[in-house]
């Protein structure tokens, strides 16, 4: 298993690395700080509605180690990618190390 879990860390370092932007992070009543995380100006979202359709929208996501945030991300903080704006409307861990922020501008 740590053969796969280096492989997976040195992969996801490539993607930083190669698909990184600088992000501005500031928690909700917290100091700002700044990483390099990968950003996604409109990732296809599905979720169910209330009757139980899926629906399909498009969203801005920032997917990002969960370490390099000084503090861990919640829903309500502000991030800001190419000096734009956005709130944090979903927090998922992909249960890797990294999380995946669902925002909206």
């Amino acid at each position: 298993m740590a053969a796969w879990d280096d492989g997976l860390i040195g992969l996801n370092a490539a993607c930083i690395e190669v698909f990184g932007q600088a992000i501005t992070h500031t928690p909700a009543g917290g100091e700002l700080s700044e990483l390099s995380a990968i950003f996604d100006c409109s990732r296809e979202i599905t979720t169910i509605d209330a009757v139980g359709v899926p629906v399909q929208s498009y969203r801005p996501v920032i997917e990002g180690r969960e370490a390099d945030f000084a503090t861990r991300p919640a829903v309500g903080d502000g991030v800001a990618v190419g000096g734009i704006n956005y709130r944090v409307m979903d927090v998922q861990p992909r249960g890797d190390g990294w999380l995946a922020l669902i925002l909206r501008r």
